[in-house]
Parts: structure tokens; C-alpha cells; sequence
């Protein structure tokens, strides 16, 4: 750190932060400047319950649930090198709340750079690239108007410092957000695109025990649980 500041004070209170302290010469009409290099790094924060250790890697991965949650998430796995295992009591993928013959994603914009923000436009992008060029997934426009004054002055704040880029959102004449990047998806056929080369098992009630991590008698690295109200 540098500061034009030299006065005694601040280099003693810096020094006894921590720093090394020195003058140096300063720039335009400051003759000189102080310089402060931290001397030793700061201690780690207190981290009793071992939550800044690093977990180990999971390899074998058992995922109930063969819908849209369970089979981006069996994608993802396997493109970080796990072998990923879906279970399903139903017949074949693409059940339950993932049955429904359309779908449509488009981002839900909140106004204003918070994390849940962040979340929601990175979820939405995260989707579309995962999505692209499958089966089942075409790009459409989405006219999104405001139900009323709060939303319309919602959508004006959002305009105002777009979270994205032009060619994703523009305003439209009149008011409201045109989307112009969203997707239909037909589920049926997008999610066994997802699923293709991954283990899946279907028909059968998979009987798990989260506290050992096994799935039918047989032993998992991680389980996670996709498959919506059945995980309670």
C-alpha cells in the first residue's frame, strides 16, 4: 500500500499492524511518500467445525430423481470426470413435475446487484448454454409486460443498468422487457439427451440411506437428492 501520507502517527500505527514501513520518494509537488508492505500474512479466521477444509472429490455419484434437476446435474458430474448413477422408480426419464410436454426459460430479473440477482441471471445463462444445440430446445422471443405500476417501475430500474447484454433484453415500445433469447424445451426429448452414456435405473423404489450413502445396497461417494417432493 502507498499513501501520501507521512505523518508520524500513521506509520506507527501501521507498523504496529503489522507492516513494514518506509518513505519513499513522492510525485508532482508531494516530496515524499509512505510505503507499507504487510510483513507476515494474517492469521486463518477460527474455523472450528472444519468448513474451510476442502472436501474430497466424489467419484461415484448416485442421483434419484430422472427429471431436469437429476439429469443436468448427471451432465455436469460427468463432465468433471464422476460416474454419475440416476435412479428413478418410474418407467424412463422425464416424469413427474419434468413431464410436462413444454417448458419455457427465461431469466426472472431482479432489479439492483444483489447475489440473489447474480444467481438468477447466472442460472439462466448456465441453462442455455447447457441446453443449446440439443434436442427438444428451440430459441424464441418472450414479450414480458408489467401487471402493474410497481412492476413497470421495476422494469424501468432494470433498463436502466441492464444485466444483460443487448442482444439477451431490450426494452419495448409502450413498456415491458422483450426477452430475446429464451428457449422452449420439450422435456421428452432434452432430458434423455442429457442422460445419454450416464448408468440410470428405472422401475424400481430406490431404497437409500443418506447416513452411509448407499442406494440399494450399493456404496456412494455422494447422493443427491433430485427428485423433488419424494426427497422429504
Amino acid at each position: 500500500a502507498a499513501t501520501f501520507t507521512v505523518a508520524g502517527g500513521v506509520r506507527r500505527s501501521l507498523a504496529a499492524a503489522g507492516f513494514d514501513v518506509a518513505k519513499a520518494p513522492g510525485h508532482g509537488r508531494k516530496r515524499e511518500r509512505l510505503e507499507a508492505r504487510l510483513a507476515t500474512p494474517p492469521a486463518p479466521a477460527p474455523d472450528p467445525h472444519g468448513i474451510a477444509a476442502p472436501l474430497p472429490r466424489a467419484r461415484r455419484v448416485a442421483i434419484l430423481g430422472a427429471g431436469i434437476a437429476g439429469a443436468t446435474a448427471a451432465q455436469a458430474l460427468r463432465s468433471l470426470g464422476a460416474e454419475p448413477v440416476v435412479f428413478d422408480p418410474a418407467p424412463g426419464p422425464a416424469s413427474g413435475g419434468s413431464g410436462n410436454p413444454m417448458g419455457l426459460v427465461m431469466p426472472r430479473l431482479d432489479a439492483g446487484d444483489t447475489l440473489q440477482a447474480r444467481l438468477l441471471v447466472d442460472a439462466y445463462l448456465a441453462a442455455r448454454t447447457t441446453y443449446a444445440g440439443r434436442p427438444g430446445v428451440t430459441e424464441t422471443t418472450v414479450r414480458q409486460l408489467p401487471k402493474d405500476a410497481a412492476e413497470a417501475a421495476r422494469f424501468e430500474r432494470l433498463l436502466a443498468d441492464p444485466p444483460l447484454p443487448l442482444e439477451d433484453l431490450e426494452a419495448l415500445s409502450g413498456g415491458g422487457l422483450l426477452h430475446k433469447r429464451a428457449l422452449i424445451v420439450e422435456p421428452a426429448k432434452l432430458i434423455p439427451s442429457l442422460l445419454d452414456g450416464i448408468d440410470q435405473r428405472y422401475g424400481v423404489m430406490p431404497e437409500t440411506d443418506l447416513r452411509t450413502r448407499t442406494v440399494n445396497g450399493e456404496a456412494f461417494d455422494a447422493v443427491i437428492l433430485a427428485n423433488g417432493m419424494a426427497a422429504g
